[in-house]
């Protein structure tokens, strides 16, 4: 039997309380991008380095995906040497990364400077930062898109999404795999790395979904109540079960506990090509483009902070 997620925070939205500010695009870009290189609490699978200026961590693998560098503000004198010196550091722990780039980096220039250095640009990771306010009662459905193949879907008794703790996903650790297309190698790393939880001020919610009581999808969450913003993170079902609502039903579920948890707005991360069109058709409106320029993987020895 699957583990309970503990008790849910109150409804910061109730009476009694402050009311709900909506966040303006500004704030919503900002919130985006510092979740995008900030999020998981430091630990042995995860640290932050401190180069003022921006938000820049070492994961726990080489790859530019999991060394990530973002929130630039830099002065136009120091952008360089900041380039450089992340870049030393970087392929001393012989890892690649991944510098993140919007229309709110400073100085406007950063990506000229990143291609300089031999920061690669990478388009196939690029994002787009979207968002949907939380300051009324609708939110999408679990109805079938238009363009995915009809399927006679189980009965919405049948279809349920839960809140979930860890230990459960490590038990359906395959259908993370499954669904994303990945090793579960690879995600028992992930979750070891969430086991640690959020930074302060922030925290996880992680949900399963099932069909006839057998789990067939997985999706995430990061909840910043300093910003009372929460980010949808990525979502999967196992390719089986897909066309049946089963990714609607994981995306309403969680802005319902978003809205009830007494976030302004929920925000996505979300690939151009793949979730962007479908969260779009159900109300997200794009925010801020996000670049991403990668640092090729240094041969050098892995595990050096």
């Amino acid at each position: 039997m699957d583990e309970p997620a503990g008790d849910r925070p109150r409804d910061r939205s109730a009476p009694g309380d402050e009311p709900r500010t909506p966040a303006t695009a500004a704030d919503l870009a900002e919130a985006i991008e510092a979740l995008l290189v900030g999020g998981p609490a430091e630990s042995r699978f995860l640290r932050y380095l401190d180069v003022p200026g921006v938000t820049a961590s070492m994961g726990p693998g080489p790859e530019p995906a999991e060394n990530r560098v973002g929130c630039s503000d830099l002065d136009a004198d120091m952008a360089d040497e900041t380039v450089r010196l992340l870049g030393a550091r970087y392929g001393a722990a012989g890892r690649g990364a991944r510098w993140f780039v919007t229309l709110r980096t400073r100085p406007s220039d950063l990506a000229e400077g990143l291609a300089r250095a031999g920061w690669q640009r990478n388009e196939h990771a690029d994002l787009l930062g979207m968002a949907i306010p939380l300051d009324h009662d609708g939110v999408p459905g679990p109805e079938r898109d238009e363009d995915e193949p009809h399927v006679v879907a189980s009965s919405v008794e049948d279809r349920v999404v839960r809140r979930v703790g860890i230990g459960d996903l490590r038990r359906h650790v395959d259908v993370l795999a499954s669904g994303f297309g990945t090793s579960t190698q690879e995600w028992l790393g992930t979750l070891d790395m969430l086991s640690a939880g959020a930074l302060p001020g922030c925290r996880f919610e992680h949900y399963l979904a099932y069909e006839g009581g057998v789990p067939i999808g997985f999706g995430s969450s990061l909840v910043d109540d300093t910003r009372r913003v929460t980010l949808l993170g990525g979502s999967a079902v196992v390719r089986e079960a897909r066309g049946r609502g089963h990714y609607r039903a994981l995306v309403r579920a969680r802005l319902d506990d978003a809205r009830a948890d007494g976030s302004v707005a929920a925000v996505v991360q979300a690939d151009p090509a793949t979730s962007a069109p479908i969260l779009q058709r159900l109300g997200f409106t794009l925010v801020v483009a996000i670049s991403a320029y990668d640092l090729p993987r240094a041969d050098a020895p892995a595990g050096r902070w």
